[in-house]
């Protein structure tokens, strides 16, 4: 028998980083422009290797990173208000970090919002707050007359560099999103303090919700339910990592001693309607600090931390035998809260 030919321009599948995470500016409080990294081959503490040539004054809250294999992006789109909103694509190339750059613009500026990667074909941003639409019919703006709730879903190629562009929307409005990956096959956006359905009654309370939508349509979307049922203890911007079969949630919360979560939660992808369950902890209560994954470990770095502490450590959990976090070394410069996180 003939062997079938091959695929036609195959997509290469990694997942992590092989060699370095990267945690990249600083939003909040003052606006800082490094590029640290640290090894997933041996632990240590993070050095730095280079500045970022571009950083809008007004990327101050709740910024996200993506990876292609070849370069970092830290979408700088937040807000510094009421100064306004930043949106600007910045790449950071692995093999000269020196020359990174704005490549392109969002299209439509987010604040805490999800990001995401299609393995090495494009970066993607979905929900958040802001954007053009109107506020929400008999709900009004959300959190204030100048932030609107956003539904949106945008997309940006890894192979040529430009603005995104809005390719779809999502089945509720979601705000201190985080994203997930399954590789090149879905996306997941997970809302952290606020998920209103865009018909019939909104939530009276905090509500964790998930939202699954595949890259190939690059539009629409499932809600999964409410899957995070009694662990939905951690709102606002979580740590995130994945693995080749689950993605981790880790820490989140308002800055401060309430509403604080060490919890790492684990969503298996074949499984991603059940209960999810926390499997392991961070060593505090922690959000708005940069993720990275290895092919086997989550990290964690920088951030905020209970009672308003910033964090300069670094923490790995293992993605494949559900132990704790330890801390594997430190940042070179902190505060870094809402900073850049991505991996090589």
């Amino acid at each position: 028998m003939i062997p079938p030919p091959p695929p036609t321009n195959p997509v290469d599948i990694r997942w992590g980083g092989e060699n370095y995470g990267y945690i990249s500016g600083n939003g909040n409080p003052n606006s800082a422009n490094t590029i640290e990294r640290w090894s997933f081959v041996s632990d240590g503490n993070a050095t730095t290797v280079g500045s970022l040539n571009f950083l809008n004054p007004l990327n101050f809250w709740a910024r996200e990173g993506v990876s292609s294999y070849t370069a970092g992006y830290d979408l700088q789109t937040g807000d510094n208000t009421p100064g306004g909103f930043a949106n600007d694509i910045v790449k950071v190339p692995f093999a000269s970090i020196a020359s990174n750059a704005n490549v392109g613009e969002i299209a439509v500026p987010q604040r805490v919002y999800a990001g995401h990667a299609e393995a090495n074909v494009a970066g993607y941003l979905s929900g958040g707050t802001w954007g053009p639409q109107q506020p929400i019919p008999d709900l009004g703006p959300y959190p204030a007359s100048f932030v609107y709730l956003t539904d949106n879903i945008q997309r940006f190629p890894f192979a040529s560099d430009g603005p995104s562009v809005q390719t779809g929307n999502l089945s509720a409005y979601t705000a201190d999103c985080v994203g997930f990956s399954n590789t090149n096959v879905a996306a997941y956006t997970v809302s952290g303090s606020t998920y209103y359905p865009k018909s019939g009654p909104p939530f009276a309370n905090t509500k964790e919700a998930q939202q699954k939508w595949p890259f190939a349509s690059g539009n629409g979307s499932e809600i999964n339910g409410d899957i995070f049922g009694p662990v939905a203890n951690n709102v606002g911007k979580n740590f995130t990592s994945c693995s080749p079969v689950a993605y981790f949630k880790s820490g989140g919360g308002s800055p401060g001693p309430i509403q604080t979560s060490d919890a790492i939660i684990k969503v298996v992808f074949a499984n991603d309607t059940s209960t999810a369950a926390t499997t392991q902890t961070l060593l505090d209560n922690g959000v708005v600090g940069a993720s990275a994954s290895s092919t086997s470990f989550g990290y964690t770095a920088g951030g905020y931390w209970t009672n308003n502490f910033y964090e300069e450590r670094i923490q790995k959990f293992s993605m494949t035998s559900d132990t704790n976090a330890t801390v594997v070394g430190t940042l070179g410069s902190f505060p870094k809260v809402s900073s850049a996180g991505f991996h090589e």
